[in-house]
């Protein structure tokens, strides 16, 4: 994926709404001279846990890549946007996770390297993390509730985050 940061940018894509809801999928395309592609996405938590999902594909074809965009995007309107946003939005969801004591998901390492050369420093747009200065756990299908409410309890204390459960069930469930 390294040297894919020097392919031509052939796509650029992040949710809508993404600051609004403080959740985001970015995906970027990019061209190598030779017509092969690379494609990354990542499903980024900036209200709480950062990476949650990192997934790449790299020198294959169009539909391969075009196959990646499309999984990434069910359930999500993608929308076109600068690389300067995407790469500030993973960067940011990242480090924000991580300084709350969250791993950014395995793949990430190798993943995120299709943002090289993006100087996001560039980019003027804010990036919220967190609500009202606090972390945000809302929790989604495949979280460990308790898990994480045990995380944040232990590192931030019973009044350091929000949460938000689907109905039904509680932190100690």
């Amino acid at each position: 994926m390294k040297n894919a940061a020097t392919w031509t940018l052939n796509e650029c894509l992040v949710s809508s709404g993404w600051g609004e809801t403080g959740h985001a999928t970015v995906v970027m395309v990019r061209q190598s001279d030779k017509g092969r592609f690379a494609a990354a996405g990542f499903q980024v938590d900036l209200s709480c846990m950062g990476i949650k999902c990192a997934i790449g594909e790299v020198n294959v074809e169009r539909e391969v890549a075009h196959d990646l965009v499309e999984l990434l995007s069910i359930g999500e309107t993608l929308v076109p946007c600068d690389p300067l946003l995407a790469a500030k939005i993973v960067h940011t969801g990242c480090e924000y996770g991580e300084a709350l004591g969250f791993q950014a998901h395995a793949d990430y390492d190798w993943t995120h390297q299709i943002l090289g050369g993006i100087d996001e420093q560039g980019c003027a747009t804010p990036i919220p993390t967190g609500q009202n200065g606090k972390p945000l756990f809302e929790a989604e299908p495949g979280d460990d509730l308790r898990s994480v409410v045990a995380h944040l309890e232990a590192n931030l204390g019973p009044d350091g985050y929000l949460f938000i459960a689907p109905l039904g069930t509680t932190p100690q469930a």
